[in-house]
C-alpha cells in the first residue's frame, strides 16, 4: 500500500491554470505530476521543493537552475518547456515547471 504523502492532490488547481490529474514520481528534491491545462491538454508538472534543493541548484538570482536551463532549451528532441511559477503550500515554498507531456508506447 502506498503510504507516501504527495505534495499535490488529484483535482488541485495550480495558479488557476493547471489541474492535477495524476501523481507520477517522487525524487530527492522534486515530484512529477500529470496535469491538464485550461484547454484540457495533458502536461507534465515538475514540482521542486526549495527546502530540499542544494545551494548549487540555484542561479545567481536565486531561481531554480534546472527551470532556467529548461526555458532556454529549444530542440526537436528535447521536451518543450511551457510555463513556470512558484507556490506556497503550508509555509513551504515550491517552484514548478510545466513541460509537454510525452507518452511512450511499449510494443
Amino acid at each position: 500500500m502506498n503510504n507516501i504523502k504527495n505534495i499535490l492532490t488529484k483535482g488541485q488547481v495550480i495558479d488557476d491554470k493547471y489541474t492535477v490529474t495524476f501523481f507520477l514520481k517522487k525524487g530527492s528534491y522534486a515530484e512529477s505530476y500529470r496535469v491538464k491545462d485550461k484547454e484540457k491538454t495533458t502536461k507534465l508538472l515538475k514540482l521542486f521543493s526549495y527546502s530540499k534543493l542544494h545551494r548549487t541548484q540555484f542561479d545567481q538570482n536565486g531561481d531554480v537552475l534546472e527551470i532556467e536551463i529548461l526555458k532556454k532549451l529549444k530542440h526537436p528532441n528535447i521536451v518543450k518547456f511551457e510555463d513556470s511559477g512558484n507556490l506556497l503550500i503550508e509555509t513551504q515554498k515550491y517552484a514548478y515547471a510545466i513541460l509537454d507531456f510525452i507518452t511512450t508506447l511499449l510494443s
